[in-house]
């Protein structure tokens, strides 16, 4: 593989250009895209989900928004935490390291 010295120029410029604004990429194609095309034309990139991606995404939107089933059984664990009245059931706890 052949790395051109132009194309690390155009890179360290565009990273300089980066720093100077804050860490905000410009509005405009990047330096190192424009120099490496030979153009400073503008590029866009789309991207189109199928019927299963958006249908996934729908679902993710969707839990998102649903209450955990256990929030009742977190807040009075970490009530009894916060009280000092949570006690441990060894037996069980052991059971369960054990995998029995």
């Amino acid at each position: 593989m052949n790395i051109s010295t132009h194309f690390l120029i155009a890179a360290s410029r565009a990273y300089a250009g980066q720093v100077q604004n804050g860490g905000e990429p410009a509005n405009q194609m990047s330096t190192v895209q424009a120099d490496a095309a030979g153009t400073s034309a503008r590029k866009s990139d789309a991207v189109q989900l199928s019927q299963s991606g958006r249908e996934v995404q729908r679902l993710r939107d969707q839990m998102q928004v649903l209450p955990t089933a256990c929030e009742d059984r977190v807040a009075a664990l970490k009530q009894e935490i916060a009280g000092g009245t949570y006690q441990v059931d060894r037996a069980k706890l052991a059971q369960r390291l054990l995998g029995l």
